[in-house]
């Protein structure tokens, strides 16, 4: 309930935990997920009126109905989301940027739920055809919002950040200190003073990460990673401040250095971090991956060990207890220590 782990599936074999000693879980039961399928918007003249006009057609008129419709269904599928716990009651656009030559935007989406409280999180969106869109449905089917036929032939209205350009393009903001307007303010990229010597001058191919996470990482080549918050938060995010001071002021050398960031500067509230970008480190791995191979070293090592064949005796029964120094005539014995700790304070010894 606390790390919102997933679990494996209940199915009707024996459900295996591990406890380690005095420990316990709390567990949420929740319905099994359906795989996340892209929604079929339906062929009509409106739609591919709107997909002419590229990427800002989706966001007005009939298009922003229907693609905030389709967000409230969209999003509880992503592995960055949240709050899969709650049921989204409705999903409205604050703000977007459009990233120029790419018919690509960054929106910030402003959700309420059921229970009436509220997230914003941000989504960066855009419209794919021909390879480029058979290449995203193969690698990343999830990031699909939705499949439409126009008369250049089929698209996706999908996650940008699935498109190479885009992540080119994020990293671009960051690296030229750039600015994007938005509707309702600017968008602002920051490189740190430990950028360039950490950039280079090569090209750097760039990749999603894989781990399940509540953020999008973007790595580039061996160098770079990106964190995206999907989920915002006012103001500076605490991440960016501490790296920030141990790379500029304290020239801390025993962290990932802090190569920039990207805030969201609105004319209605403070200053808020979308991204930061890192030197990537190399490791050996994760935790988890770690504990992985460790379990699998151990089985190994005790596949080949003879099998026992005296397993020792039996334990007792449990034992029963005598309160000294009541009498003979009046000695009490019980099963269970919780009702000997209850009913008789004095010591008590097992017999």
């Amino acid at each position: 309930m606390l790390g919102y782990v997933n679990f494996p599936t209940i199915t009707a074999q024996p459900y295996p935990l591990t406890l380690s000693p005095y420990s316990f879980l709390w567990l949420e039961l929740q319905s099994a997920p359906a795989a996340p399928e892209p929604v079929e918007v339906p062929v009509d003249e409106p739609i591919v009126h709107m997909l002419s006009r590229g990427i800002e057609g989706v966001l007005s008129g009939e298009g922003l109905t229907r693609l905030q419709h389709l967000l409230a269904s969209y999003l509880p599928h992503q592995r960055w989301f949240g709050a899969k716990s709650r049921t989204i009651k409705t999903v409205e656009i604050l703000d977007s940027a459009e990233l120029p030559g790419l018919n690509a935007m960054i929106l910030f989406l402003h959700l309420t739920y059921e229970d009436n409280s509220t997230d914003i999180y941000q989504l960066a969106l855009t419209i794919s055809t021909g390879e480029v869109a058979e290449m995203v449905r193969a690698s990343d089917p999830a990031s699909i919002v939705a499949t439409v036929s126009t008369s250049d032939g089929p698209a996706i209205l999908h996650d940008a950040v699935a498109r190479e350009d885009v992540r080119q393009a994020i990293l671009h903001l960051i690296e030229t200190s750039g600015e994007l307007p938005t509707r309702n303010g600017s968008l602002q990229g920051h490189s740190s003073s430990a950028f360039a010597e950490v950039r280079g001058t090569n090209p750097l191919p760039a990749r999603t990460g894989s781990a399940e996470q509540s953020n999008t990482s973007i790595l580039y080549d061996a160098k770079l990673i990106m964190k995206l918050f999907r989920r915002l938060q006012p103001g500076e995010n605490p991440d960016t401040d501490i790296g920030r001071f141990l790379t500029e002021t304290a020239h801390f050398p025993r962290i990932a250095p802090f190569l920039g960031d990207i805030t969201l500067h609105s004319k209605t509230g403070e200053p808020t971090t979308i991204a930061m970008l890192q030197a990537l480190v190399e490791n050996e791995g994760d935790g988890w991956q770690w504990t992985l191979d460790e379990l699998s070293h151990y089985y190994d090592s005790v596949a080949i060990l003879p099998a026992l064949h005296d397993l020792g005796t039996p334990p007792p029964s449990f034992p029963t207890m005598k309160y000294p120094p009541w009498p003979a005539s009046t000695q009490a014995s019980i099963s269970t220590q919780p009702r000997c700790l209850a009913a008789a304070p004095r010591r008590c010894t097992w017999h």
